[in-house]
């Protein structure tokens, strides 16, 4: 897939909504260099080579090519539209893994889907002294489990009580990812043990950019 031409991204991905989802993405590593965004990317190909099922294929192929630019297809859920991106693996970049990066094998097709709306920050709050805002920020998921459904969330809010749990959040008003702590307290002094409402479904998604059905590759 080359010199310009066009090709659909039905046809990229083949039927299969699954790729490597970069959860983070550590400075300087070759993944910041190859322009990989945390969160919304799913790496779906690398060296021309279809990524369908979590096994070596991604690995051995980052193993094979150290230090050798390599193309990769990614698929971002916030634009729904993918790209080709060039990265160099290496092991002497300065921090672990060849890409500097944390991924995990998973479906994209509900992608923006599983997001919590920040809706009614009370003063003082928990959320309100980890810096979560009003309208603006959506929780897009844990640092340290996957949130399946929407109740998922809600049980790890309980069973974390006075505890701190690190969630990605979307700022839509600066179009930035973050991560933040959070510490659920159920005797912060007021109503839950957030003291923010939350929203849920199709009312509260937040707003994805289509692009066009072709990229050039």
């Amino acid at each position: 897939m080359g010199g310009g031409q066009s090709t659909p991204v039905a046809e990229i991905l083949d039927g299969s909504y699954e790729g490597y989802h970069v959860v983070k993405v550590h400075k300087d590593s070759p993944a910041e260099l190859a322009g990989l965004v945390p969160l919304f990317d799913f790496i779906v190909s690398i060296n021309e080579e279809r990524l369908y099922k979590e096994d070596s294929t991604f690995v051995d192929q980052l193993n094979a090519n150290i230090g050798v630019p390599i193309p990769i297809i990614v698929y971002n859920s916030r634009v729904r539209g993918v790209r080709e991106l060039i990265i160099v693996p290496s092991n002497s970049w300065g921090g672990a893994g060849l890409l500097g990066a944390s991924i995990r094998f998973c479906s994209f097709e509900t992608a923006t889907e599983n997001v919590w709306h920040v809706l009614d920050v009370r003063p003082n709050s928990p959320v309100s002294r980890a810096g979560l805002k009003s309208d603006v920020d959506y929780i897009l998921g844990s640092c340290d489990t996957t949130l399946y459904d929407q109740n998922s969330f809600y049980q790890l809010v309980e069973a974390m009580n006075k505890k701190p749990v690190n969630l990605y959040v979307y700022d839509i008003s600066t179009d930035s990812c973050r991560e933040v702590t959070v510490t659920p307290d159920t005797d912060w002094g007021g109503d839950g043990s957030l003291g923010c409402s939350m929203g849920y479904g199709l009312l509260h998604r937040y707003a994805s950019e289509r692009v066009s059905l072709y990229c050039n590759l």
